[in-house]
């Protein structure tokens, strides 16, 4: 299952319930609020990026920062065309800062419209999407926050090599942390250094989250606690993709909430982890939280284990197994 049929999945929602009305307006107002975060951090970085490093590319055989600029502002083309007329960007023609910023303005303006224009009933309208592939308008959106978001984590790399500090997605409350582990700890827990807490670690007092081996070989198993949300759910991303076991488990057994970017998050990483050959696997889903992924329509994308040694028990016992299995 590719990325773009799995975004559609997420947003094809079955229109036949109260709770679906509700749920789909939150969707909305969630999945706005995340493409604003991203859209605010990617104007703040042109901005702050000098004239003079427009040019500057990290390797010779990627693109300069002006052209990850001029890519994103080719956005106008799909966020305008849910509103009228599809829109061109002349940005990959431009080398000028100011040039390369006005589109870039532009384009978020096509796609300012084009959330505008969502409602209960538009965000459901099917469009023709990458290939032609038919998909939801609110569909269309969110992949494109996804990926102008990964764009911007890109951008970072130019900014950070050029001394400049890049702009934070979300604020950080207690500052960096070094991660060791503790031998005193229940199965090679993973613990923050100097006594910070769990909670610092994912620069968010909304999710704690704690990583140890599990009972597998190339196992690792997360346990959430809070909310995954638009505040948290990029942070607990990039920490996971830093991972690489060959079978993750997440234990939700204490996540009261999720929105629409924790899902896409969720999502996201489902793909990856199938392309690379490796299993993830959710457990302790509650009740509140399966009926969202029933309405979105994903519960058949997930297999939902009731404790973490319920899924343990399908994960093979041999690392020879393992190496066979991928």
């Amino acid at each position: 299952m590719n990325r773009s049929s799995i975004i559609v999945l997420a947003s094809a929602l079955s229109a036949g319930s109260a709770l679906f009305a509700q749920e789909l307006t939150s969707l909305i107002t969630e999945s706005r609020n995340s493409y604003n975060a991203v859209k605010n951090n990617l104007l703040k970085a042109a901005d702050k990026m000098p004239e003079e490093a427009y040019s500057f590319k990290p390797t010779p055989e990627l693109q300069n920062f002006g052209q990850r600029v001029a890519h994103v502002a080719g956005q106008i083309g799909g966020c305008s065309a849910l509103t009228g007329e599809r829109k061109t960007s002349d940005a990959n023609s431009k080398t000028a800062k100011a040039d390369l910023v006005a589109a870039l303005k532009a384009s978020f303006d096509a796609c300012d419209a084009a959330w505008e224009s969502l409602n209960e009933k538009t965000a459901m309208e099917m469009v023709a999407g990458r290939g032609g592939t038919q998909r939801t308008k609110l569909a269309v959106l969110i992949g494109n926050t996804v990926h102008i978001d990964e764009v911007y984590g890109t951008m970072t790399v130019y900014m950070r090599l050029k001394g400049l500090t890049a702009i934070q997605r979300r604020p950080r409350r207690n500052g960096p942390v070094g991660w060791r582990r503790s031998r005193d700890s229940p199965r090679g827990r993973l613990r923050p250094r100097h006594g910070d807490t769990l909670q610092s670690a994912m620069a968010d007092d909304k999710l704690q989250m704690d990583i140890f081996d599990g009972s597998r070989p190339a196992e690792k198993v997360i346990t959430l606690e809070g909310v995954l949300n638009s505040e948290t759910a990029f942070r607990f991303r990039d920490f996971v993709r830093n991972q690489e076991p060959a079978t993750l488990v997440i234990d939700m057994s204490r996540v009261r909430y999720v929105d629409s970017s924790g899902l896409g998050v969720l999502i996201g990483m489902y793909v990856t982890f199938e392309r690379t050959s490796r299993r993830l696997l959710l457990a302790g889903v509650n009740d509140r939280i399966w009926d969202l992924f029933h309405i979105c329509k994903i519960q058949g994308v997930f297999t939902r284990y009731p404790t973490v040694a319920d899924a343990e028990q399908t994960v093979p016992v041999s690392a020879e197994s393992v190496v066979s299995e991928a």
